[in-house]
């Protein structure tokens, strides 16, 4: 009897340490424990390749990456700075931070929003609104998203156009000039389906259309990219190359599951190893550096979102964190793994 009990006591002491010992952590939340070690500081993203800035698109990336993660506490501690010092009176948000004495939103030193911000902060809660069950966040994500519907979203026959910001974007001729890696399809399809509404499903419509036009054009997307009554130009526009902007365009194909022949040109461009950074497309320079870590990863898992076959190679450090990245490699490296997790669950 006394041997009997003590098998039951130790059977219950086992069942009860088990049931107690914390979950272990996924991948992704360890790369983001390691992530969120060298960019996270107190609610806020650092970007170190520019001065230690925070931005809406930082604070959209480390809120979707909490979420991701199962991180409710940094999380929670994200959405707090970033609203309480970047969003603005209408909703949006003030595109940048630059640290100052005073730490808080008297260091915003530009008011002007970024639609990539935007959409990526309404993204991250209405994910965080599902995984925690959490009307408040669903409740800000819809008041974000009609914000930018109502200003950011503007009719140009025959497209539905996303402004960039605000201010600045359209030219005196009735031009726009806009940035189709801050088309992120898989936060259109989430904005889609939390409010019934069909401009999202126009938005992404119209960019689909505009990254096949510019790839039949000059064979790859710029980062920046002006819209006329004829068609597209990159007259006058920030930045005529395909580089740091462009490069989250196939990720961001391939995450929401987009038809490969779109993303085609970009895959074959990245075929080559040695393929240089980026791309001048009015002129056909090329950078004197190959890609970055970051858009290496960005390469690994459009390839891997596409075609089952190809694997990212993470043996070689593809998708691995290492205290040598600035912000923008290191977030690249997180989407990539996020995309995979996310759109091989989609059936990419």
């Amino acid at each position: 009897m006394v041997m009997r009990r003590f098998g039951f006591v130790l059977f219950s002491v086992v069942v009860l340490m088990t049931a107690c010992s914390p979950a272990r952590k996924s991948e992704f939340a360890l790369a983001w424990d390691t992530y969120a070690a060298r960019f996270y500081d107190q609610g806020r993203i650092i970007d170190t390749g520019n001065n230690n800035v925070s931005h809406s698109e930082g604070q959209g990336y480390g809120m979707l990456f909490a979420v991701a993660a199962d991180d409710k506490a940094r999380f929670d501690e994200l959405w707090q700075w970033t609203a309480t010092t970047l969003q603005r009176a209408d909703k949006l948000f003030s595109w940048r931070y630059t640290p100052c004495p005073q730490q808080d939103r008297t260091c915003v030193d530009d008011p002007n929003n970024a639609s990539d911000g935007d959409l990526l902060i309404a993204w991250a809660l209405i994910k965080a609104a599902d995984k925690w069950q959490e009307p408040v966040y669903r409740k800000s994500a819809m008041a974000i998203l009609e914000a930018v519907r109502a200003t950011m979203v503007v009719a140009k026959h025959p497209y539905v156009l996303l402004l960039p910001g605000e201010n600045g974007f359209i030219y005196p001729n009735g031009d726009v000039q806009v940035n189709l890696s801050y088309w992120v399809f898989p936060a259109l399809n989430a904005a889609a389906d939390a409010t019934g509404d069909e401009t999202w499903d126009d938005l992404a419509v119209s960019g689909i259309s505009l990254i096949q036009q510019s790839n039949n054009q000059w064979s790859l997307t710029p980062d920046w990219l002006r819209v006329t009554d004829d068609g597209i130009s990159l007259d006058g526009v920030v930045n005529p190359e395909f580089g740091f902007n462009a490069c989250r365009i196939p990720l961001q194909l391939g995450w929401q599951n987009i038809d490969k022949q779109v993303a085609k040109p970009f895959l074959d461009y990245w075929a080559d190893p040695a393929s240089p950074a980026t791309k001048n497309l009015l002129t056909g320079a090329v950078a004197e550096y190959p890609l970055t870590p970051g858009m290496k990863a960005a390469s690994a898992a459009t390839a891997q979102l596409y075609d089952e076959s190809v694997k990212g190679d993470n043996a070689a450090g593809v998708f691995t964190l290492n205290d040598e990245l600035d912000y923008y490699s290191a977030s690249l490296i997180m989407l990539s793994r996020l995309a995979i997790q996310e759109g091989n669950r989609h059936g990419s």
